[in-house]
């Protein structure tokens, strides 16, 4: 889904992912270091540019571009399998450049979480990582995430409304104040 306005924070914002995007992504998703714990992706700029218009087709998928706020893509994030019944999301999809300022994941999880908790008004967040990706596990623990289960090859966190108040308090200089 599109959205018409753009998530802000103090030093990065989030904005719908378009079809004229499909080169930058598919840069940082054949990109063998970013691309380790993510799927294969098909090598042409076409096939990306056709997915990203399926996605953007969807109601319950909204893939966001990383950027500053004059427009220099960071990275990609993305909010999918919104549960409107149970008030639920997952979120991920999640790939940084790797020249991107260190804060760049903080504050990118907050303005995903801030779309999903505050702008859609959704109660939790449910996800899984691989196992091997041990940084990005690190970075949900540490954020305050839930573990709630294990598969094969992944594991799964939850991560609520309440966990986001508390979390945005504890890094609050990458919050927008309003």
């Amino acid at each position: 889904m599109k959205l018409d306005q753009v998530i802000d924070g103090p030093h990065l914002q989030l904005r719908t992912a378009t079809a004229d995007d499909a080169g930058f992504i598919l840069d940082l998703r054949l990109d063998p270091v970013l691309s380790k714990h993510i799927g294969e992706t098909d090598p042409s700029v076409e096939k990306q540019r056709i997915w990203l218009q399926e996605r953007m087709d969807m109601k319950d998928d909204y893939h966001m571009i990383i950027e500053t706020p004059d427009g220099e893509p960071l990275g990609l994030i993305a909010l999918y399998n919104i549960d409107t019944q149970d008030k639920t999301f997952e979120w991920g999809r999640w790939i940084v450049k790797p020249t991107a300022p260190k804060y760049t994941a903080v504050e990118s999880a907050l303005l995903c979480y801030g779309l999903g908790f505050e702008f859609l008004g959704l109660e939790k967040s449910v996800f899984g990582v691989m196992k091997d990706n041990a940084r990005t596990l690190s970075f949900h623990k540490k954020f305050g995430a839930s573990l709630t289960h294990e598969e094969t090859d992944s594991i799964w966190f939850e991560f609520t409304k309440t966990d986001f108040k508390a979390v945005t308090k504890k890094f609050s200089r990458f919050v927008k104040s309003h």
